[in-house]
């Protein structure tokens, strides 16, 4: 099975589906604009944010499934790619790391912003960690 990983996605996600006997091909310069040229002959696409359109789906005659490394399916088609008989996956949780780490970095942008700024002899709380 032939697999197209369009935009930029960590390489850990190739290195995982060439374990399995996939041909993997990795595309990070496709945009939603162009993945309906680059989809060919794709059983498997796998995207981080970039919309799938039903142009896209239209051309990729062999799609069997989409794979949205992220949370959400709002920018991939559902109902063409459901009436094609394409399934559609979403993996949420995938990128919470980056989330989190992406919070406290706007946390503590903030911070410096401003009247006292810097958090030394300070307390900085998090809720909903787990």
């Amino acid at each position: 099975m032939k697999v197209l990983i369009a935009g930029e996605l960590p390489s850990e996600i190739a290195d995982g589906l060439e374990g399995f006997g996939l041909e993997v091909s990795t595309r990070p310069d496709v945009t939603t604009d162009s993945l309906p040229d680059a989809m060919g002959d794709t059983d498997i696409l796998v995207v981080g944010d970039m919309g799938v359109s039903r142009r896209a789906l239209e051309r990729a005659e062999r799609l069997l499934l989409i794979v949205r490394a992220g949370e959400g399916l709002d920018r991939v088609d559902v109902g063409v790619a459901s009436k094609r008989a394409v399934f559609v996956s979403h993996c949420p949780g995938h990128d919470a790391a980056a989330k989190a780490e992406h919070a406290l970095g706007e946390l503590i942008r903030l911070d410096r912003m401003g009247p006292a700024r810097g958090l030394a002899g300070r307390t900085l709380g998090l809720c909903g960690f787990n």
